[in-house]
């Protein structure tokens, strides 16, 4: 997995966002999943801010509605604590 600087987090998810627009193959059937419950993303780097998952939750967000955001939960996993958990929870909420 690539590491990301966080210097170029806004470029990385253009460029992401962009791949995601060109291949809804990839990403409509998370978005559907994320309609009929609750999905989890999981990620395997150590920076929780800046990582593959955390950019697929923010465009799979973008294509809900704002009511159906409200009811949905998209959670973002990988190797941390717990403590480290709860504050990602806390700051992507």
């Amino acid at each position: 997995m690539v590491r990301h600087d966080p210097k170029k987090w806004t470029e990385f998810k253009r460029r992401c966002f962009a791949e995601l627009e060109n291949a809804p193959q990839l990403w409509q059937p998370l978005l559907e999943a994320a309609e009929a419950s609750d999905i989890t993303l999981v990620f395997g780097t150590k920076d929780v801010e800046h990582n593959n998952a955390v950019a697929l939750k923010s465009y799979l967000e973008e294509k809900l509605t704002a009511e159906r955001r409200k009811e949905m939960q998209l959670v973002v996993r990988g190797k941390m604590s717990e403590e480290s958990v709860g504050k990602l929870t806390n700051r992507i909420s």
